[in-house]
């Protein structure tokens, strides 16, 4: 078993020679908008991240080394950016106001013909925001760049298609 990658440090192992695996670190930066900027035995990469709300970057350096009969793709996050989205904060501070509208009218009747609105405001919260909140993390771009290594084995390569395996 493989030491714990440390804080910051994001692996997968893959059945396929460096090269093969710097290819497909390419074609994953591409299908993911990343910026890639390739070197010898890996690059420099800005990687597009989401948290929920929050949107992002991570840049660090891609490093490519043999293992065994494959190889161990590695991202090293130097640094990562956030930025929360201030239009899903403000529909969502609606809708909790919808929500808060809908649960007080028992205690306040009078409000009771605002309920339906409020119930409809503290809806359309959940179906424009947080039904849509997705993350996307390196971890994530490293498991694209196995299936795309295992998809090149599979249609070129020699043996069995290759299965990402995070290394523990």
């Amino acid at each position: 078993m493989a030491p714990p990658a440390p804080p910051g440090e994001h692996r997968v192992v893959l059945d396929c020679p460096p090269a093969e695996a710097l290819a497909a670190v390419g074609e994953a930066a591409e299908a993911w908008g990343a910026d890639w900027q390739r070197g010898i035995e890996g690059g420099r990469l800005g990687l597009p991240i989401a948290a929920g709300i929050r949107r992002g970057l991570a840049r660090g350096q891609i490093r490519i080394e043999r293992a065994g009969a494959g190889s161990r793709v590695s991202f090293h996050t130097e640094e990562r950016l956030f930025y929360v989205q201030t239009t899903a904060v403000g529909i969502l501070v609606l809708a909790a106001g919808g929500g808060a509208l809908t649960v007080a009218w028992p205690f306040f009747p009078a409000l009771l013909p605002l309920a339906p609105l409020g119930a409809i405001v503290a809806l359309s919260g959940w179906f424009l925001v947080i039904s849509r909140l997705t993350t996307s993390t390196p971890d994530d771009f490293l498991r694209l760049v196995g299936e795309i290594a295992a998809g090149d084995e599979e249609h070129g390569g020699d043996g069995e298609p290759a299965s990402p395996a995070p290394e523990e």
